[in-house]
């Protein structure tokens, strides 16, 4: 008769076991108790006495197990001596959870007017209709103390209906919000997948032009050397013509001077150098200039004046 919501025993004390044995007997492994009731509990012995002699003294009682210190044996657990175990309540009820929870015999006398006397010398004198009465009433309280928690119940499972539903609800809200995630995630897979993509194209287009500059700068390589080659085999035939001038005016191709300015096509150089060679032969330009035929080409500065005899 504990309530949970006040935290209060709504059953009272009436007494208490002072031994126990086991016993095996028809039921299997059976506990055998005996308790006592204080004398000045009168009514309640005297209901005791009465339901005793009707035959339905019944009981209900409460057993704090440990799992692990139980027995199972076809399928049946049985709950045996142990530290862990203990029994911590016995109550007496009208229909007891197992037929068997009976009283097996009372510790007191009745005389032939139905006065018990208890073993310790106290009379009652509650007659049967009394006794059923106080059964009664006591009933009509726990009836009435039953439907103040039936109420009680009522109103635990609406609040907790209302908390199931808005827990459906929140979790509904949460399963969008994931489906919700999941799906951005999924857009943005398909963003990145696609952007990949389009990197993976734009490499390819990238490599497919380093092709193209490669192969561009190969060919442009292979025309700056045919243009090389062509403008150097253009500079050796004008040094060649230059040389050939430079020979024609007697200039020693060896030197230094004269050289160069072959190799520079510097022909005003050549001319000067000319110059001087006929300053130091006077006499050979002069045989020169009566030599002299149309025939002879002459590629200096005296070209204008000297082109005959």
């Amino acid at each position: 008769m504990f309530n949970r919501y006040t935290g209060k025993f709504e059953s009272t004390q009436i007494g208490g076991f002072s031994s126990f044995i086991k016993v095996v007997d028809e039921y299997g492994v059976s506990l055998y108790g005996e308790a006592r009731i204080p004398k000045r509990e009168e009514q309640v012995c005297e209901c005791v006495t009465e339901l005793y002699n009707m035959g339905i003294l019944s009981f209900s009682f409460e057993i704090r197990y440990c799992p692990e210190d139980t027995i199972t044996i076809d399928g049946v657990n049985y709950v045996d001596v142990s530290e862990q175990n203990s029994l911590t309540g016995m109550a007496i009820v009208s229909v007891p959870a197992y037929q068997e929870s009976v009283a097996f015999s009372l510790v007191a006398e009745v005389d032939a007017d139905n006065v018990v006397v208890d073993n310790e010398g106290v009379e009652t004198t509650m007659t049967l209709e009394e006794a059923m009465q106080s059964l009664a009433e006591k009933d009509a309280l726990i009836a009435e103390k039953d439907q103040a928690l039936a109420e009680k119940d009522s109103v635990i499972a609406e609040k907790d209906a209302k908390i199931a539903e808005q827990a459906e609800t929140i979790s509904k809200m949460e399963a969008e919000k994931e489906d919700e995630a999941l799906k951005v995630k999924e857009e943005k897979d398909e963003e990145k997948d696609n952007m990949f993509e389009e990197l993976a194209s734009a490499n390819q287009t990238i490599m497919e032009l380093n092709n193209k500059i490669a192969e561009y700068e190969a060919m442009k390589a292979e025309l700056d050397a045919i243009k090389a080659e062509r403008e150097a085999a253009a500079l050796l035939e004008k040094q060649n013509k230059a040389k050939a001038f430079a020979e024609k005016q007697n200039l020693d191709v060896t030197d230094e001077a004269v050289a160069k300015a072959i190799a520079e096509l510097d022909y005003e150089t050549l001319a000067n150098l000319s110059m001087s060679v006929e300053n130091t032969k006077p006499e050979e330009i002069a045989v020169a200039s009566y030599a002299m035929t149309p025939d002879i080409t002459v590629k200096n500065r005296f070209e204008n004046i000297l082109g005959s005899r």
